[in-house]
């Protein structure tokens, strides 16, 4: 994870082989909230980018202590400070967007309904059922 862009939330990345080539494939988590260093996918990790002991101290049974590291860039809030304030019955933006757009059976439903009020208002008598003499079974 060393390597992945913790601001585009890049959580992994693979190397396809290919006959003559390599691919690089990247993982992403989609996030809405990009803007906020989300900590709970990326959290301190150990440092290996230098020796924790050098090799007299380890020989001579030298106690060590593992180095971590915050991947949070500087001057980033991370996600987990940040304050959600709601106030009552108020929706998330999610959910407002959400109730924007109907479901395909509401709009079916309207639909239906609005050519069934078109066919009631417009209803004209069929020829045959005018004539007379016809029995109705």
């Amino acid at each position: 994870k060393s390597s992945c862009d913790v601001m585009a939330v890049e959580v992994m990345k693979l190397y396809k082989l290919c006959r003559d080539s390599v691919q690089l494939i990247t993982m992403f988590v989609p996030r809405l909230r990009k803007e906020y260093f989300q900590d709970d996918i990326f959290t301190t990790r150990m440092d290996f980018s230098s020796a924790v002991l050098t090799a007299e101290s380890w020989n001579s049974g030298g106690q060590y202590q593992v180095k971590s590291v915050d991947p949070c860039p500087e001057g980033v809030k991370k996600m987990s400070n940040v304050e959600v304030v709601k106030k009552g019955n108020q929706q998330s933006k999610i959910q407002q967007e959400h109730l924007k757009y109907k479901s395909h059976e509401a709009q079916r439903d309207e639909l239906f309904n609005s050519f069934a009020e078109q066919i009631q208002r417009d209803a004209v008598p069929l020829e045959q059922d005018l004539m007379e003499g016809c029995a109705e079974d």
